[in-house]
């Protein structure tokens, strides 16, 4: 009776509700970029400049008096960036990668280079895997994994014309953490098992153990012969000073218990050693230990060229700048913007938005516009969101590695309703790992943790109780190969999965709540995907077109849509707003065709409106996620080929404002020629001064005024520039090639 109840209320409501007709004037229109909510993985610095690559694999850039960090051109993403270094001589910024060795650019990502260090170079096939590697001036010294049985030999290659070409040297007995020069030709290496050092790297290679046996040195800092070491002893995070280049050790005593120190900074100017700890961030002056700030997940820490040190972590919400003269902790976020993979809109109009690199979940409150973030389950020392989705109260659940949570009170109450104590744990990951999460109708959750998971975990009742739904048993018709979803009414229950009788994707139904399975016929052709609507109508997506299921007969009826004849590049996404009026994505993953768009239903229930995708700076400006606010306007985010600041964000489609907000970016701007030679126009700018900054390559910031719409580059050297403007309160950042 509970169930048929909450039918009848959502019917009454859907009859009451005003419907958002969506006219030939609605166009997809950019709300917001997303929360300034990410997480640095890694750090370095030059003498001006700072580095950050965040959890999402991008790398951004600021200078040391800025808080606005900027984005590389772009970074190829079959990279995988790891770790990153900046030369200390060159505008060489060098980054390790998953697939191609070592790779540096010089440009802010316009252009790169790499090196598979294969045999000591070679640029086909894929890259070695790096264990370490330092720079000192234009030496770039790595060390590359062995043979992973039998005598440990890591390889190690050594460039002199910073990362250019490379020799090979001889072969490691040991496994480097990093590298650290104390000159041109004495270098150290911490590891695992203590602080290795060899007196003449270019000569023999050679290397001796030189103290800290039997810790973990976590890092290691240098000042002419003086050597501080971070290490983790029988899991105590502690620090250890030596004033004859590594002969003797001593510790730094009075530091707090901890479990771990990841990373320290030493400021030589002021003679005061900085150290993130699982305990906090603490700084060492005067032989006393203080507590500057009480993060205590921070695992990245550099020390800029004005003495300023920066920290950060995966599970610390951007940067945190720690300053020079008052050693005051504040966070320099501004631009570090996330590219969330998540996003769902709940009944209260929060919008809930979270990368599945990161632990983070921001919300845009859609009544006022404005953008809260907060970090999931602190209690966990790692965690991330992996999936989403909105129950049939209308409330947000997230789905994450350890747990399940649900939303409330627009979001002022997040709720764990699951964790690894209390809900089914992933074969083989054995922890809760909910990375397919299907929320029914009728309030339940459905799980698959794991590929060779047999069966689908299931809560009637959002996480208080769980059971299995279904489970393959041998010999028994119906079975999986795998299960691709799971939709649940308020009567019956559908599996979308591979048939392990067919090898075909198959549709199953249980009518009793789990107890036994039937398969439906299939459509006419090969099913893709399905969705069910607000009130329990199964559809199915084949290549070609959408089909609603006749329940009585079991008979599929084709809907009046045209898929388009593309197949393996295709995404189709149905969703129903509160009306529940189908919507329909279509985009493409490679190469565009012409059914990309978005699909009304008309008001006569049997037609659509298209609106196609525009195109926008060369890219198609394709969404997912679909999404509806309370008055049900769609709202989705981009889903771009390759990634573009500029465009890339939520949007919104509809004629008039969202809110009446204003827009925080310059339309319409325009700019030529782009190589520049002599001057620069902007039309839109005519008939006003207007204010910019030209940022060149080596990071140095150039004022100048735009004068009725033109200015003049002609003083300025060849190359690659960023040109920033600001207008009207509003700002807009864009590439600017000058070339004479």
């Amino acid at each position: 009776m509970k169930n048929i109840s909450i039918a009848i209320q959502i019917f009454i409501v859907s009859l009451l509700s005003n419907p958002n007709v969506i006219n030939a004037q609605s166009t997809w229109q950019k709300l917001a970029n997303f929360n300034d909510a990410n997480a640095g993985v890694w750090m370095s610095s030059s003498p001006n400049l700072n580095y950050v690559i965040t959890s999402d694999r991008w790398i951004y850039h600021n200078n040391n008096t800025s808080n606005e960090w900027i984005p590389f051109v772009t970074v190829p993403s079959f990279y995988n960036v790891g770790s990153i270094k900046a030369s200390q001589v060159s505008n060489r910024v060098f980054c390790l990668t998953s697939s191609s060795g070592i790779a540096y650019t010089d440009n802010f990502g316009a252009s790169w280079q790499n090196n598979n260090l294969n045999s000591g170079g070679g640029t086909s096939g894929f890259g070695a895997t790096i264990l370490a590697y330092g720079l000192n001036g234009t030496t770039v010294l790595i060390s590359t994994i062995g043979a992973i049985s039998g005598t440990i030999q890591n390889n190690l290659f050594v460039s002199n014309n910073n990362g250019t070409t490379f020799s090979s040297l001889p072969a490691l007995n040991f496994y480097p953490t990093g590298f650290h020069f104390l000159d041109n030709n004495q270098v150290l290496s911490n590891t695992a098992n203590g602080v290795f050092k060899s007196t003449n790297i270019n000569a023999s290679g050679s290397w001796t153990q030189i103290g800290l046996a039997g810790m973990e040195v976590t890092d290691l800092k240098i000042d002419g012969t003086t050597i501080y070491a971070s290490v983790k002893d029988n899991n105590t995070g502690k620090v250890y000073k030596s004033s004859n280049s590594g002969q003797d050790w001593m510790e730094l005593t009075g530091l707090p218990a901890n479990t771990n120190v990841p990373k320290i900074a030493f400021d030589a100017i002021n003679q005061r050693l900085i150290a993130i700890t699982t305990s906090g961030v603490f700084v060492y002056q005067s032989n006393v230990w203080t507590n500057i700030s009480p993060i205590n997940s921070a695992h990245e820490l550099i020390l800029t060229g004005n003495q300023t040190a920066l920290f950060c972590g995966v599970r610390v919400n951007g940067i945190l700048k720690v300053d020079a003269t008052t050693l005051a902790v504040e966070p320099i976020n501004n631009g570090l913007i996330i590219n969330s993979d998540l996003m769902a809109v709940s009944a209260d109009n929060q919008m809930y938005t979270a990368s599945s690199n990161t632990s983070f979940l921001s919300k845009l409150n859609l009544n006022n516009l404005t953008w809260t973030s907060q970090t999931m389950r602190e209690d966990l020392d790692f965690t991330r969101n992996i999936s989403m989705g909105v129950a049939n109260d209308g409330q947000c659940v997230i789905g994450g590695m350890h747990f399940i949570a649900k939303t409330a009170n627009q979001g002022a109450t997040i709720t764990t309703i699951a964790d690894d104590f209390t809900a089914p744990l992933a074969p083989v990951y054995d922890i809760l790992f909910p990375q397919k999460m299907f929320l029914g109708n009728n309030g339940s959750i459905s799980m698959v943790q794991h590929t060779v998971q047999d069966y689908i975990d299931y809560s009637p009742d959002m996480g208080a109780t769980w059971s299995i739904l279904f489970q393959n048993v041998s010999g028994q018709f119906p079975a999986f190969l795998n299960f691709d979803k799971v939709c649940s009414g308020l009567q019956n229950h559908y599996i979308l999965g591979t048939s392990m009788q067919n090898g075909q994707n198959s549709i199953a139904f249980s009518s009793n709540q789990g107890a036994t399975w039937s398969t439906l016929p299939n459509p006419p052709s090969l099913v893709r995907d399905m969705f069910i609507d607000r009130f329990d109508q199964l559809y199915a997506v084949t290549n070609t077109s959408i089909y609603s299921l006749n329940t009585t007969s079991q008979q599929w009826i084709a809907l009046n849509i045209n898929l388009g004849a593309t197949a393996s590049n295709k995404v189709i996404e149905v969703k129903f707003d509160y009306n529940n009026k189908m919507y329909v994505l279509i985009r493409s993953t490679t190469t565009p065709f012409n059914e990309e768009g978005m699909y009304v239903l008309n008001e006569d229930g049997t037609t659509f409106t298209q609106t196609p995708f525009e195109i926008v700076n060369g890219q198609t400006l394709a969404f997912k996620n679909l999404s509806f606010s309370n008055n049900n306007t769609p709202v989705a985010m981009t889903s771009l080929t390759n990634r573009d600041f500029e465009i890339e964000g939520i949007y919104f489609f509809k004629e008039g404002p969202f809110l009446g907000q204003v827009s925080n970016e310059i339309p319409n701007l325009i700019v030529y020629p782009n190589p520049a030679s002599t001057s620069v126009h902007i039309p839109s700018l005519e008939n006003r001064t207007t204010t910019a900054q030209l940022i060149t390559i080596s990071g140095q910031i150039i004022p100048i005024a735009i004068v009725d719409g033109t200015f003049d580059v002609s003083q300025f050297s060849n190359g690659f520039y960023l040109l920033k403007i600001n207008a009207e309160e509003a700002s807009k950042t864009i590439k600017l090639i000058i070339k004479h």
